[in-house]
């Protein structure tokens, strides 16, 4: 007979919540769960170093992950038939909710179009190199009495090469030398018609000779007045002009094509540019110069330098770099998905 006061349906749920409520709690395996979810994180700060570097994208794959395995750890273990429906309620919207901005963050970005860039293009400097000179330090020890110290006037491309005046009152003193201990000196006065010679013995005037200006006479002095000494030999610095090249021949995870070009532009600055870049798209890409030809890990990209976060994943793209450079240093450019370690492709570069 049939409780009419109790429908079959109102039964079978009362059946279903007794049971439930009789449903032993294995504490035990609720407790595995946290700590897989634990685990699971440390695994993920371990494969994905560079997560500590994006903070919101750190947040989000932690949070996701503990609050997913642990919500499998309540039903599994029977703790869930103990919560009440708000409470129910409650952790499906955190967890679905992680689970949503995974996908928007996460996702989306590997799946939706991303930005194309056109800037302008630019001319290279060619693959030579070129040098740059420094003139010279250099002091002047005049050891004779005269009423103006010597103004040394140097153009030199020979360090060992110095030519030397001295101010309009001083006689002047014209000195080309080899070797700074000997030096040639010729004094004339105010007057174009007369030539005064004065000849010294250890210091001391051992004769005067006042001559017409036929000949412009030369005085070798037995100890000179004046000695140019260089203080620091010049230096010559060759700065590493050579213009690289190279092209992305899908080498990464994902696909990349495109021709790259690194080196110094006719207006003085430091160029990386990219032409026709045909990227996938993905979260946090960057650009990397390497020093390895091919890099395959996170060491080996970072092995060099960060250039910024690729500004789009098609067309063309420059990015202006410290003007200071060495451009031999660097074998590759690298598009990198800097947050989870992954090399989406790169570039070997050679001398164009």
């Amino acid at each position: 007979m049939i409780d009419q006061t109790n429908p079959p349906n109102q039964q079978v749920a009362n059946t279903k919540q007794k049971t439930r409520a009789t449903r032993p709690v294995r504490w035990r395996v609720f407790y595995a769960f946290i700590a897989v979810a634990v685990l699971a994180v440390v695994i993920e700060q371990i494969l994905f170093p560079n997560l500590r570097d994006n903070a919101s994208f750190l947040v989000l794959l932690t949070f996701t992950t503990l609050f997913s395995i642990i919500a499998i750890g309540l039903s599994v273990s029977g703790l869930r038939s103990l919560m009440s429906r708000p409470l129910k309620i409650g952790v499906s919207v955190v967890v679905w909710g992680f689970a949503l901005l995974d996908v928007f963050f996460l996702i989306l970005p590997s799946v939706l179009p991303g930005p194309t860039a056109n800037d302008a293009k630019v001319s290279f400097v060619g693959g030579s190199n070129a040098a740059v000179t420094t003139t010279p330090n250099l002091t002047i020890t005049d050891s004779a009495a005269t009423t103006a110290a010597p103004v040394i006037v140097a153009s030199t491309t020979d360090p060992v090469t110095t030519s030397a005046t001295t101010a309009p009152l001083a006689p002047t003193i014209v000195a080309t030398t080899t070797d700074p201990a000997t030096t040639d000196v010729v004094a004339a006065t105010t007057n174009p018609a007369t030539i005064v010679a004065v000849a010294t013995t250890n210091g001391v005037v051992a004769q005067v000779t006042t001559a017409a200006a036929t000949v412009a006479p030369t005085i070798a002095v037995a100890a000179p007045k004046t000695t140019v000494i260089a203080t620091a030999a010049p230096t010559s610095a060759v700065a590493k002009i050579s213009t690289l090249g190279g092209t992305f021949n899908n080498q990464g995870v994902e696909p990349v094509a495109g021709n790259v070009t690194l080196g110094r532009t006719t207006d003085g600055k430091t160029l990386l540019r990219f032409e026709n870049l045909k990227s996938t798209n993905g979260p946090d890409l960057y650009v990397y110069l390497s020093k390895n030809a091919t890099p395959t890990t996170n060491g080996q990209v970072k092995n060099g330098i960060e250039v910024g976060k690729l500004k789009a994943i098609l067309g063309n793209s420059n990015y202006e770099l410290d003007a200071s450079l060495d451009l031999s240093q660097y074998k590759s450019v690298v598009v990198y998905c800097k947050s989870f370690s992954a090399i989406f492709g790169y570039a070997n570069l050679v001398v164009k």
